[in-house]
């Protein structure tokens, strides 16, 4: 707060501190065991609030034409290999041809597998590097964006489908807790929902 325009600074701080609580994120394991870090800072600009409500404005239009262009282009891609798109409330969906299998009921609990990546392709996440798939139990809250619960509803045992969500029904305005996935960030699921096991396999279990 006592710098100036062109000022400079170096301070310690615990690591494990740093991180959650000035930037809500994970300690980077190469730093949990050092009790100190340093860093180094310098002020390059000063906005007044009205200058930084304009900059942060301007900065989300460029944001947001960014993830418009991304979709568009992934969009294209898909429609050049011949997919069949079904947009459902501002998902790009295709799913396999499967007109069999069952449907997920409310609160069952389901294994699913699935490849997480930006729209050039980079993953973020891959249950299948894992060795398993995840268990979800379907309906309930707060186990997966708003965009993949909503796709994954329309899907049925044994199932395959790869849905492009925008980032309102993602990781939205904030991006991932972890800062995996940036702001106005458009994300693909590949989704693989595992056959419907039998009960008597839990109970033998």
């Amino acid at each position: 707060a006592k710098l100036k325009e062109g000022d400079s600074v170096t301070f310690y701080i615990n690591p494990e501190r740093f991180f959650k609580d000035y930037i809500q994120a994970e300690t980077p394991a190469f730093l949990i065991s050092d009790a100190e870090m340093k860093i180094d800072i310098r002020l390059i600009k000063v906005q007044s609030s009205k200058e930084y409500e304009l900059a942060l404005i301007e900065w989300q239009r460029y944001k947001e034409f960014e993830e418009f262009q991304k979709i568009e282009e992934t969009l294209g891609y898909w429609n050049s290999t011949g997919d069949s798109i079904i947009e459902v409330d501002g998902l790009h969906i295709v799913y396999d041809a499967v007109d069999h299998g069952e449907a997920l009921n409310y609160n069952a609990v389901f294994e699913l597998h699935y490849i997480a990546t930006f729209t050039n392709g980079q993953e973020f996440y891959n249950t299948y590097d894992n060795g398993h798939p995840d268990e979800f139990q379907f309906g309930q809250n707060g186990q997966m964006v708003e965009g993949l619960k909503n796709a994954i509803s329309m899907m049925k045992y044994g199932q395959k489908a790869k849905v492009l969500i925008p980032s309102d029904k993602g990781f939205k305005a904030k991006g991932s807790a972890g800062k995996i996935v940036p702001p106005y960030t458009p994300v693909i699921y590949y989704l693989e929902i595992l056959p419907k096991l039998d009960e008597d396999f839990f109970i033998e279990k």
